[in-house]
């Protein structure tokens, strides 16, 4: 029987969140009062990066560098998550789940090509059987996913820090495992979430 494991990337196996948000304020504040207009952006983002720093270009005035923008943006971001902390015992889980036979894959927003950029500077090649991105595609990626490994939604595990992972996870029809710091803690503070992946061992490697 196929068995599949499908992570979220950022808050999930590295611990990125806040290096995302900031990088947004790294561009804002090469802008007069940028800080504060990507601040009222970030209230309500309109979409992935590419729609937010396309809409704070607009509103500031700069349109015709948007694309130089998002680029900038892209590579703060590589930068940094290349090198940033991993959520605790991630590594160790990856290389336990490989053993016993688990399929890896990355399902993020973050944009496929920036992600396996990224993915591709931390981790060797083998480690993941597919990487996927795009904001707002989780379910679409979860049902590819799917259908490349021959593996049905109840075999497969979603495991995330966000409202957009759990949610996509029931939509999808798949086991879900959830995790701390992210938006799921903060729309559903009242309950439990995990604060590494040991649990995460437990759950899944013994189902």
């Amino acid at each position: 029987m196929k068995r599949v494991i499908v992570f979220d990337f950022d808050g999930t196996l590295v611990l990125s969140n806040e290096i995302k948000r900031i990088a947004f304020d790294d561009i804002a504040s090469e802008f007069e009062n940028g800080l504060l207009l990507m601040a009222e952006i970030m209230q309500e983002p309109p979409g992935d990066r590419t729609a937010v720093i396309q809409e704070f270009a607009t509103r500031v005035g700069a349109e015709q560098h948007a694309d130089a923008l998002v680029q900038r943006y892209s590579d703060i971001c590589r930068d940094k998550v290349a090198t940033c902390p991993e959520r605790a015992g991630a590594s160790d889980f990856l290389h336990d789940a490989r053993a016993s036979g688990w399929a890896l894959f990355v399902n993020s927003a973050t944009p496929t090509g920036p992600l396996r950029e990224i993915i591709s500077l931390r981790y060797d090649s083998t480690v993941f059987q597919g990487v996927y991105g795009g904001h707002g595609q989780k379910v679409e990626n979860l049902s590819l996913i799917s259908r490349l490994s021959g593996c049905r939604p109840a075999d497969m595990w979603m495991v995330g820090d966000g409202v957009d992972d759990h949610d996509a996870a029931r939509e999808f029809g798949c086991r879900f495992f959830g995790l701390d710091d992210g938006s799921l803690a903060r729309e559903h503070p009242t309950q439990s979430w995990q604060v590494d992946l040991s649990g995460l061992r437990q759950a899944i490697m013994s189902s």
